[in-house]
């Protein structure tokens, strides 16, 4: 894992990687509880963080359609609707920052953040897992 220096997806990296080397992951529904361990400012900088590390999964050609944002991201390219997404980010990205720290939003919101997110940074797809 040596690609990635910062917080974010390093779960992701290893399970593909143990899937290229034959060992099969059986992914299990397993609700996640957040225990107050982290502030909402302090868990929104991480998820930014983590979209952040995706981008260069992405332009490392290390991330495959399983993850669902990738799989977003290639939607919104493949309809042209990239700007759109940093528009909305550019107008909207600090309402639904805002939005994730002070209340608590349909997750709906938190997925469309970190799209916004990832359309902002806009990795280049390097063509080996897509």
């Amino acid at each position: 894992f040596e690609d990635l220096r910062q917080y974010g997806h390093e779960d992701t990296l290893f399970g593909l990687e143990l899937r290229a080397r034959g060992v099969l992951v059986k992914h299990i529904d397993n609700a996640a509880y957040h225990l107050g361990i982290d502030g909402n400012e302090t868990f929104v900088k991480k998820t930014e963080e983590g979209v952040r590390s995706l981008a260069l999964l992405i332009e490392l050609g290390k991330v495959d359609r399983e993850v669902g944002l990738f799989r977003a991201y290639l939607h919104v390219r493949r309809f042209g609707l990239r700007w759109l997404f940093q528009i909305l980010g550019t107008l909207l990205g600090p309402a639904l920052r805002q939005q994730l720290i002070n209340n608590s939003p349909p997750l709906w919101v938190f997925d469309l953040f970190k799209l916004v997110v990832l359309c902002q940074l806009a990795p280049k797809v390097a063509n080996k897992r897509t």
